[in-house]
């Protein structure tokens, strides 16, 4: 696929990513406590059951099914209290109740929890009241996770659900892969560092963008900077860049212009596997690498390095971080209007998400659409996919949306 000027589909492009990568990092051993982002390498077992014991789910009374026989139902005795923390060390016998409330241990004998409200206490006897619910209210050993079963799967990122499971096994060490390592750069002669000072100059939207993203997904993220429009400064830069990472990522210079430098140095110094898509926005994409360190050239124009980066970095990113999940996820919605779209070719629109007829949640486009604009970025909540060989889409017509973040 080295050179190929004829625009490639988004399907085949992130075909190419799929088939080409594994993960490329090594593994550690970090606390529980500091896994946010990280990868699992391995599967997790479950240390322990969860519950680890018969538990109450209810404030009120432990109790004997055996002792609740319909029209004999009689009142029982409270013979003690098992609190959170501190279990009863006595068993529960015939014509017994025993006080407990959530999440304490269930008495040995007992097999069920009346609700409190369900009962009228008086003098150290309770009375249960008619109808009895269905519901024993207990949680019962193991019923959640058993001891040794898989709880996190190999290659999951961990988000804050994954860190309540592993605190509650009570588990301090876990085995992550190590963070990626991504080099990130702008490009040109146009972008300012700062202040927008001169004529002719325009603020780096793209840096900030992408690093937040970047971070999200548990990278190591090395900013460096904005490159000008030099090949061999370019050259210089980047060779340095692909010693010490796993990944880099740039924006601009992959279009057909004179000072688009970017492609000519990844020819000379690696493999250009794929350049310029069939999509809108986004055209001016490719990808190979530069001394065996991958390289993602973005394009300049902001949404369409949103988009690009969604699609495509997502993807690489959890190849290479051996992240066991496809990116991105898309949600299917209907239209709340009606929608232009030319059929040759695949197109990303911003879009929010609105109420639609009966309240059901629909996806319309933004006023703005250009690749450029950042305040249709700013009202959007992500992008209406629409595919190659869609054409005009109409009110209701369900559609791929694909949120901001990619998941």
């Amino acid at each position: 696929m080295a050179g190929r000027h004829v625009p490639m589909t988004i399907d085949a492009a992130r075909g190419f990513i799929r088939r080409q990568f594994a993960t490329t990092v090594g593994s550690e051993s970090i606390e529980a406590a500091a896994g946010l982002g990280r990868v699992v390498a391995g599967d997790l077992r479950a240390n322990a059951d969860l519950p680890r014991f018969n538990a109450s789910a209810m404030d009120g009374y432990a109790v004997r099914t055996a002792d609740l026989d319909g029209a004999n139902l009689k009142i029982l005795r409270v013979v003690g209290r098992s609190l959170a923390g501190h279990p009863a060390q006595m068993e529960l016998g015939e014509g017994e109740a025993m006080r407990v409330l959530t999440g304490a241990v269930l008495p040995t004998g007992a097999d069920r929890v009346l609700k409190q409200e369900d009962c009228v206490e008086s003098n150290g006897w309770i009375a249960p009241s008619l109808p009895l619910s269905g519901r024993p209210h207990v949680r019962m050993k193991a019923e959640d996770v058993a001891r040794g079963a898989v709880v996190i799967a190999d290659g999951t990122r961990l988000g804050a659900r994954h860190l309540a499971l592993l605190g509650s096994l009570g588990i301090d060490l876990i085995r992550v892969h190590r963070p990626l390592r991504v080099a990130l750069f702008s490009t040109g002669d146009e972008v300012s560092p700062g202040p927008v000072l001169g004529e002719g100059l325009i603020g780096d939207a793209n840096r900030p963008m992408l690093w937040a993203l970047l971070r999200e997904f548990g990278c190591v993220v090395s900013d460096g900077g904005i490159i000008p429009d030099d090949q061999e400064q370019l050259t210089g830069i980047l060779l340095a860049a692909a010693q010490d990472n796993d990944l880099m990522i740039t924006t601009g210079g992959m279009s057909v212009g004179d000072e688009d430098h970017l492609t000519s140095v990844i020819r000379r110094r690696g493999f250009l596997e794929f350049w310029r898509l069939n999509v809108r926005p986004g055209k001016p994409v490719g990808f190979g690498d530069i001394d065996d360190c991958p390289v993602l050239g973005l394009p300049g124009n902001p949404i369409a390095a949103m988009v690009m980066f969604l699609m495509l970095g997502l993807p690489l990113i959890a190849q290479l971080s051996g992240e066991r999940a496809d990116y991105p996820k898309f949600l299917k919605l209907p239209m709340a209007t009606a929608l232009d779209k030319n059929a040759g070719w695949w197109e990303a629109i911003p879009a929010r998400l609105c109420a639609g007829p009966g309240g059901n949640t629909c996806v319309e486009a933004v006023e703005k659409r250009g690749s450029a604009m950042l305040s249709s970025l700013v009202a959007a909540d992500g992008f209406i996919i629409l595919p190659e060989g869609t054409g005009p889409v109409t009110a209701g017509d369900e559609v791929d949306f694909l949120f901001l973040t990619g998941s």
